[in-house]
């Protein structure tokens, strides 16, 4: 289906009721209401809404409610056109508004008659407390509502990245300072930076981006990313060799470079090049020019390395020499 053109949506609606029909599926208005977290964001006029699913009874303006450790007294609800309204019933999606915290999505909501137990409420800002994030870029994510974080912070790259502060809302003084405080750079989507939050930016040398499109929040990211690691890898670049010959030996191949820059040494971890799609990580075990074992090979000189693991390189391929780790 499609919710931009509208396409598929009445088969769904035809299939839904279709299923709740031979499944017999009834609930009594009368019960006790209780329903289910769809979004939850802050609104900069009227504070923090909830988005919810009616899943039985029915909830109604000044109702005594709860979700987790909260519990409040419905102030205002609106139906999906952002209408007021005095109730909602069954299946009826409505956004409510009376709660202090943002609320996860699937966090149940429900009478406080029903005394349905303690669920976590979603904070406004999580902050890390990991500090095993050396080699990470550092992130503070600002988005515009709850459920649109969840999914931001899901298609942020994890494995690259450190996430030291993530909330709900627009840029602030203190994300600034606290992303002064931890080396990390500010990304938010849909919402807003105030020009004298980006001017504390500027001075305190914190990079901020904004966009509306996630998808050009992600690019942004894993170009820079991308970037970092090729000067990380350039800063522990020993040398270069191109491959200038191929010879056969009882111990196996052996590579025949020339160096182009640096040195390349002896039990040094190395890359073998072809292209921007081929690379391969492998060490040099067995280092020579001519018939002399050597350690290192400098800039100019020529050389034979045996590789291991063993790898399937062309005249051509470029040798990069890294640091050990």
């Amino acid at each position: 289906m499609s919710a931009k053109t509208g396409q598929g949506v009445d088969e769904l609606l035809e299939m839904i009721i279709l299923v709740a029909q031979m499944s017999e599926l009834k609930s009594s208005p009368l019960t006790p209401f209780s329903g289910v977290v769809v979004e939850s964001w802050l609104d900069r006029r009227r504070g923090i809404l909830a988005t919810i699913i009616v899943k039985q009874g029915k909830v109604l303006v000044g109702q005594e409610i709860a979700s987790g450790k909260e519990k409040i007294k419905v102030r205002a609800l609106f139906d999906d056109q952002g209408k007021r309204i005095d109730q909602a019933v069954i299946s009826q999606p409505v956004s409510i508004l009376g709660f202090t915290h943002l609320l996860p999505a699937g966090s149940p909501v429900y009478d406080i008659s029903l005394g349905a137990g303690s669920w976590p409420v979603g904070s406004e800002e999580k902050v890390s407390s990991d500090h095993n994030q050396e080699g990470l870029m550092k992130l503070v994510v600002k988005a515009d509502a709850q459920g649109t974080l969840e999914a931001l912070l899901n298609s942020l790259p994890g494995e690259d990245l450190a996430i030291v502060k993530a909330g709900v809302g627009d840029i602030t003084e203190s994300d600034v300072f606290f992303a002064s405080s931890s080396g990390a750079e500010i990304i938010g989507f849909n919402v807003q930076a105030p020009r004298l939050v980006m001017d504390l930016a500027k001075s305190e040398k914190v990079s901020i981006n904004l966009e509306k499109v996630i998808y050009y929040l992600i690019q942004s990211v894993e170009e820079k990313i991308k970037a970092k690691k090729v000067i990380e890898e350039e800063k522990q670049l020993l040398g270069e060799a191109q491959i200038i010959a191929n010879f056969v030996v009882p111990e196996g191949r052996v590579a025949g470079a020339k160096v182009i820059t640096g040195v390349i040494s002896k039990g040094a971890e190395v890359s073998v090049i072809r292209s921007e799609d081929w690379e391969k990580r492998t060490r040099i075990i067995s280092l020579k020019r001519g018939k002399e074992n050597i350690d290192q090979a400098k800039k100019g000189q020529d050389f034979g390395a045996i590789f291991s693991p063993q790898v399937d390189f062309n005249i051509g391929d470029m040798i990069k020499c890294h640091q050990s780790k």
